[in-house]
């Protein structure tokens, strides 16, 4: 009698379950919804037109830092200055007239320059 328990254990354990099947259509599944990607796309172009940009533009620059004429000390010392020039050749007279033609002859306009040039002799 144990014998046919077990038998009908395993013939229980081993009987395959029903499957329901349906002949009709499908129901459809709706689809994820997706995102536009034209955007995700397009701000990715532009940010890599930007990068692009701004390399092109750091990379100018340092070749135009490298290509300017860098002088040195010795050779801003050895030029001729022409405010130092001028500067000389005026009059040692007192009278206003004299002091006054001095004035209007001296050249104020490149002192810019004679400061970059002091600033490259000190190494600033």
């Amino acid at each position: 009698m144990e014998n046919e328990q077990n038998k009908n254990k395993i013939t229980e354990i081993f009987i395959p379950r029903e499957t329901t099947t349906t002949n009709g259509p499908l129901p459809e599944i709706e689809a994820p919804q997706t995102k536009s990607t034209g955007a995700i796309i397009g701000s990715i172009i532009i940010i890599i037109v930007l990068i692009i940009g701004g390399l092109y533009l750091w990379g100018k620059q340092i070749i135009q830092t490298e290509t300017q004429i860098s002088l040195t000390p010795e050779q801003i010392l050895s030029e001729t200055d022409p405010a130092l020039d001028s500067l000389n050749t005026q009059g040692t007279s007192t009278k206003i007239t004299n002091i006054e033609a001095d004035l209007n002859t001296t050249d104020l306009n490149n002192l810019d320059k004679e400061l970059k040039n002091i600033d490259t002799e000190l190494g600033l």
